[in-house]
C-alpha cells in the first residue's frame, strides 16, 4: 500500500515538472493596440460622423424641450401672481412635469447614445478582435494583451517587438505609413 501510494505520488509530481517545463517553453505573450489600430481603420470615420449627426439629433430635441420648459417658465415667473390659483397651480404642475421629463430624456439619451456607438462599433471590433486572433495563431502566441483600455495603459511596459498591432493592421488590409 505504501509503495503504491509513493509510486502514484511520484508519478503525479513526475508529469507535473514535465508540464511545467513544456508550459515555460512556449510562452509568447504579445501587445496589441485596439484603440491605435480601430482608428487606423477607414470606416471608423463614417461611424464617427454617424455617432455626431445621432447626439446632434439628441441635443436639438434637449434644446427644443430646455425652450419650451424656458418660454413656460418665464411666462410664470413674469405673470405668475396675477394668475388665478387654479391655472397657476396647474402652470406649476406642468413646469414640473416638463422638469421631470427632462431629466429623463437627458438619462434616455446618453443610454441611447451608447447603445448606438456600440451596434456602429461591434462589426468593427469583432473584425480587429478577429484579426488578431488570427495573427496570435499564425505567429504561435500564448497570450496577446490590450495595451490599453479607455486611455488607462493596462500593460505598463513591453519590448516593442511584442506589440502585434502592425501585423494586425497589415492582415486588415491597410498600410500604418
Amino acid at each position: 500500500m505504501k509503495k503504491s501510494l509513493f509510486l502514484l505520488i511520484l508519478c503525479l509530481s513526475v508529469s507535473s515538472t514535465i508540464q511545467a517545463q513544456d508550459t515555460d517553453k512556449c510562452q509568447k505573450i504579445g501587445i496589441a493596440r485596439v484603440n491605435f489600430i480601430m482608428m487606423k481603420l477607414p470606416e471608423m470615420k463614417e461611424i464617427e460622423a454617424q455617432i455626431k449627426e445621432f447626439e446632434e439629433q439628441i441635443q436639438k430635441q434637449y434644446d427644443s424641450k430646455v425652450k419650451d420648459f424656458e418660454l413656460k417658465y418665464n411666462n410664470y415667473i413674469e405673470n405668475g401672481e396675477t394668475m388665478p390659483e387654479v391655472v397657476r397651480k396647474d402652470l406649476e404642475i406642468e413646469l414640473n412635469t416638463m422638469q421631470k421629463s427632462i431629466e429623463d430624456y437627458q438619462q434616455q439619451a446618453q443610454i441611447s447614445i451608447v447603445r448606438k456607438q456600440n451596434s456602429l462599433l461591434q462589426p468593427v471590433q469583432k473584425k480587429v478582435f478577429e484579426s488578431i486572433e488570427q495573427i496570435a495563431n499564425k505567429f504561435d502566441f500564448s497570450l496577446i494583451l490590450n495595451y490599453d483600455i479607455s486611455g488607462v495603459p493596462i500593460v505598463l511596459h513591453y519590448k516593442d517587438t511584442f506589440d502585434i498591432s502592425n501585423q494586425v493592421l497589415a492582415n486588415l488590409g491597410i498600410n500604418n505609413n
